[in-house]
C-alpha cells in the first residue's frame, strides 16, 4: 500500500541518564562498547500518523458516477467522496414524495368534511324536530318525518365513517412519512462520506468502475498529530526512556527540522516511538 504521508528521518536521542565505565572484557568487546558513556543514539524513523490509518469501505454496490476526493485531500466530517449510481433510489424517494402529498391532500379533504357535519345534522335535527311537532297536530305526514330521522341517522354514520377514515389515513401519513425517511437513508448510502476530519491518503474508486458492497475504495487518516516510529539499535534500546528529547533530522543531513519527547519506549529489540 502506497502512504504518500509517510518520510523516513533520521533521530537523534539526548540521554539524559548515561551509563557507567565497566571493566574491558576481550571475550565480548560488543558488550564493552555498548556500555560506554552514551551521549546520543540514532535511529531510523519513519514519519506517520498518530491516529492509525483506516479502510474505507462501500456499504452498497454499484457503478462510480463520480469521485470528489483525491489522494492529499483534505476533508471535514461528512464531505461526500465517491457518488455511487442511485437512479433507483431517487426514484423510490420521488414515488414516495409523491404518496405523501396525495395523502395529505385526502386528510385536508376529510377534516374540511368533518367540519361540516355538525352543522348540518345540528339542522337536520331541527328539520326533525317541526316535523314531528306538525305531524302532531296533523299538519305533516309520517312518512316525511321518517325520512328525516333517516336522513339524521345516514349524516351520524357518515359523520363517524369520516372520522375512522381520517384516522387511517393518518396512519397511513406516518408510514409514508417512515417509507421517505428509509428511501432517504438508502440513497445516502451511495454517496460514500469521510467519517470524521482527515486526509484520504489513497484512493481506488474509478469513475465508471463497479464497487462491490464491503469493498475497500479509500484509504483515511483521522485528523490528529503526527509522531516518527523509530527502530533503535539493540545495543542502546535499553538507553531509551519516555519523556527524552528526541532531535529530527532529514536522513542525509545534519539540519535539525522538528524535535520531540519519546512518548513510548517498547522493550529492547522493539520499536520506540517518539513525538513530532
Amino acid at each position: 500500500m502506497k502512504i504518500n504521508t509517510v518520510s523516513f528521518v533520521l533521530i537523534s536521542l539526548l540521554i539524559v541518564s548515561c551509563g557507567g565505565k565497566d571493566k574491558k572484557n576481550v571475550d565480548a568487546p560488543v558488550v564493552i562498547t555498548a556500555n560506554k558513556d552514551v551521549k546520543e543514539v540514532f535511529g531510523l524513523a519513519r514519519i506517520e500518523p498518530e491516529a492509525k490509518i483506516a479502510p474505507l469501505a462501500t456499504p452498497v454496490s454499484g457503478v462510480v458516477v463520480n469521485v470528489f476526493k483525491k489522494e492529499n485531500d483534505t476533508v471535514k466530517s461528512g464531505d461526500v467522496l465517491v457518488e455511487i449510481d442511485h437512479l433507483l433510489q431517487t426514484a423510490r424517494l420521488q414515488e414516495a414524495s409523491s404518496k405523501l402529498n396525495t395523502q395529505r391532500q385526502q386528510i385536508n379533504a376529510a377534516v374540511y368534511d368533518l367540519k361540516e357535519f355538525p352543522s348540518r345534522i345540528t339542522n337536520k335535527k331541527k328539520e326533525l324536530e317541526r316535523a314531528r311537532n306538525l305531524l302532531a297536530k296533523g299538519a305533516e305526514t309520517q312518512e316525511v318525518v321518517d325520512n328525516l330521522a333517516t336522513e339524521l341517522s345516514v349524516l351520524e354514520m357518515n359523520e363517524a365513517k369520516t372520522a375512522s377514515l381520517l384516522e387511517v389515513a393518518k396512519a397511513r401519513l406516518n408510514e409514508i412519512n417512515q417509507e421517505i425517511n428509509t428511501a432517504k437513508k438508502e440513497l445516502d448510502q451511495y454517496s460514500l462520506r469521510a467519517p470524521e476530519n482527515g486526509v484520504i491518503i489513497e484512493q481506488n474508486a474509478i469513475k465508471g468502475a463497479a464497487l462491490n458492497a464491503q469493498q475497500t475504495y479509500a484509504q483515511f487518516v483521522p485528523v490528529g498529530r503526527m509522531i516518527a516510529v523509530c527502530e533503535i539499535d539493540e545495543l542502546f534500546a535499553d538507553k531509551v526512556r519516555n519523556g527524552q528529547t528526541a532531535f529530527i533530522r532529514l536522513k542525509g543531513t545534519k539540519d535539525v527540522i522538528s524535535s520531540g519527547k519519546v512518548i513510548y519506549a517498547a522493550p529492547p529489540l522493539r520499536k520506540k516511538i517518539t513525538l513530532l
